[in-house]
């Protein structure tokens, strides 16, 4: 959604009416300076993004604001909605340089999408009107599950709800389809019952819930959020079962490029698994795979991907999809183009047979990059398309971010300087408060080449500057060697 667009921004307990200009915390007014408003409404119409305090100045004071002005405002916003400027949680202060908003956005029409699926008569042939969510299309077995679950909950009979939500697959059926929002909302009401003490969940069951609320949120929100689900699930799991989420936190902090924090997790993980008498798991040996990738271990990244790819072919689509498709990734980043086409085309074909939204997404942006890399611009740019696609039609945050890298590359290549800048700015919104730093650091090279193409080379440094930064707390090597 366009923020800008819409005229209504929601973060944390605050409501911005971008059209009335007024500020409303659960419901109550806030009153803020005609100024203040204006630097709290500019900043928050782009969330993530790194705003300078040369360009706040020029959109907020056209006749001209000095920086003792801004800070002003700012500190008038922090005083007002209690963000702490040593620990914020709104607006971050990047030192020299200017301001970010930080807050998670949302966007406060999801209950809109579930009365879309369950009203009785749904035209599922229309799409809906510029202020509704088209009506999603479900199997007949989903939807009347669907209906179910939800008749449950209304009656309160959590226990049967989980079941249908778990062993009955009505969850991992609508994350495997790319509906993540509908999962999310669906999922919510059993975890806020169980910690409102409504619901008295066995450790298993929950356990489960906390995983696949982390698979979600590890797609459409935030990778910080999504750990520290892991982490619970993690808590809350039988012994003998701890392992699996913890492999999963391994996995969404790789997938949020904090690979340091990715190792340590998986180290963890494996100590889990030996402890419940297993020897390393494919998905063990595919995890360290993917983060040796990222850091630049070539040769022990293709040799441990390879082995969790033999290991995983009679048992796990969706892990042989993905070890394909990260395989094809770091194809890419060395060269072999060819090989790289052979482990996109059979992942993308595990993916279209499973319905595996995400990972044909992810495909078809890792084909967008071969194809640019060969220079076919057109292929390229047809498989970006459909890749954004299928972010835009699942709210897949993190492909859309990757896709928009690929995109913004694309346009500097075509020579097209101001859609390679669009196309990074969309990057930059989603990968800094979403968390994922590899996209955060690639849009911000992007935009120094982009500046420094067209010879604004105090901008080019200021977002070299920045990406240097993320690179070390990163440790990606890719971004590292391109920075070089």
């Amino acid at each position: 959604m366009d923020m800008k667009r819409s005229g209504q921004i929601y973060f944390g307990p605050f409501h911005l009416d971008t059209v009335d200009r007024e500020l409303f915390r659960d419901g109550e007014k806030i009153h803020l300076r005609p100024k203040a408003y204006a630097v709290l409404q500019y900043l928050a119409e782009r969330p993530g993004q790194t705003v300078t305090k040369d360009e706040l100045s020029g959109e907020v004071w056209p006749e001209g604001g000095d920086n003792d002005v801004i800070k002003g405002c700012v500190h008038e916003i922090r005083s007002k909605l209690g963000d702490d400027k040593s620990n914020p949680w709104i607006i971050e202060t990047r030192p020299r340089i200017g301001y970010r908003f930080i807050a998670d956005v949302r966007r406060e029409r999801l209950s809109l999408q579930l009365a879309g699926v369950l009203r009785p008569e749904p035209d599922l042939g229309r799409a809906g009107s510029e202020n509704e969510l088209s009506p999603l299309v479900l199997p007949a077995h989903l939807k009347s599950l669907l209906e179910a679950y939800c008749y449950a909950l209304k009656a309160g009979c959590y226990d049967e709800a989980c079941q249908m939500f778990l062993e009955r697959q009505l969850g991992e059926s609508l994350f495997w389809r790319g509906h993540y929002s509908l999962a999310d909302e669906l999922l919510d009401p059993l975890i806020q019952a169980y910690q409102n003490r409504r619901w008295q969940a066995a450790s298993g069951p929950l356990s489960l819930l906390y995983t696949l609320a982390g698979m979600i949120g590890a797609k459409s929100c935030n990778t910080k959020q999504a750990a520290v689900l892991f982490q619970k699930a993690t808590d809350t799991s039988e012994p003998d079962r701890s392992f699996i989420p913890a492999g999963y936190l391994s996995e969404v902090e790789a997938e949020s490029g904090r690979f340091f924090e990715a190792f340590e997790a998986l180290e963890r993980a494996r100590m889990l698994e030996e402890r419940a008498g297993l020897k390393e798991s494919y998905r063990t040996i595919g995890r360290r795979g993917y983060i040796s990738a990222a850091v630049g271990d070539v040769e022990a990244a293709d040799r441990q991907l390879s082995q969790a790819i033999e290991a995983s072919e009679d048992e796990d689509p969706s892990y042989l999809c993905l070890f394909l498709r990260v395989r094809g990734d770091l194809h890419t980043q060395v060269g072999r183009k060819d090989d790289a086409f052979g482990d996109y085309s059979r992942a993308l074909e595990i993916a279209l047979n499973h319905r595996f939204k995400d990972y044909e997404g992810h495909v078809l942006r890792g084909l967008g990059d071969v194809y640019r890399l060969q220079n076919d611009l057109s292929r390229s740019a047809e498989n970006y398309g459909a890749a954004l696609t299928i972010a835009g039609d699942t709210g897949y945050l993190w492909l859309e971010a990757e896709t928009r890298i690929g995109l913004a590359h694309l346009a500097i290549e075509n020579g097209d300087y101001e859609e390679a800048g669009r196309q990074a700015n969309g990057a930059l919104k989603i990968a800094a408060p979403g968390g994922w730093l590899v996209q955060e650091i690639q849009a911000h090279l992007a935009h120094a080449k982009i500046s420094a193409i067209r010879g604004l080379m105090i901008e080019a440094r200021s977002h070299t500057e920045i990406a240097k930064s993320l690179i070390e707390e990163s440790g990606h090597y890719w971004s590292r060697k391109h920075l070089d």
